[in-house]
């Protein structure tokens, strides 16, 4: 289930979409309030977190760390130019909800990209700086300044 930010979450609602009970409802939105993915509002409810432009930075440095922890950490194997399709394929989509506005679908993509990028799915990249993983991850940075 995908909730934008600031929506109400209601109880009743939950119960019926999660097939369980009240407690259990209110259990897993105390949850989700410890880790700020909802707000527990006291006679008002629970609403999905609205992150602050601190946490968003946070989020995306956090990235920028992963992509160079990744390009130094992988090794060379000898069909990354067809590993590196998928995420080629990717960035295009996220270009496209970018460029048409779609923020939700941009954010959506953009976690795709990184599920696919962790090193358990054997991913690899080289460190050298001609190999074609740099335009890679310059152009997701390029893509990053304009959404910002």
């Amino acid at each position: 289930m995908f909730c934008c930010p600031a929506k109400k979450l209601t109880e009743s609602e939950l119960c019926r979409q999660m097939v369980c009970s009240r407690n259990t409802v209110r259990g897993a939105l105390s949850l989700l309030a410890h880790d700020k993915i909802v707000d527990l509002q006291p006679n008002r409810g629970a609403f999905v977190h609205v992150p602050d432009l601190k946490e968003m930075q946070d989020v995306f440095n956090a990235r920028i760390e992963m992509e160079s922890m990744i390009l130094n950490l992988l090794s060379d194997m000898p069909d990354l130019e067809t590993r590196l399709q998928p995420l080629y394929a990717m960035i295009e989509r996220e270009e496209q909800a970018s460029d048409s506005g779609d923020r939700v679908g941009w954010n959506r993509l953009s976690n795709a990209f990184h599920v696919e990028l962790a090193p358990d799915r054997q991913q690899c990249f080289v460190r050298h700086h001609e190999h074609p993983v740099r335009p890679l991850f310059a152009h997701r940075r390029r893509l990053r300044c304009a959404a910002s």
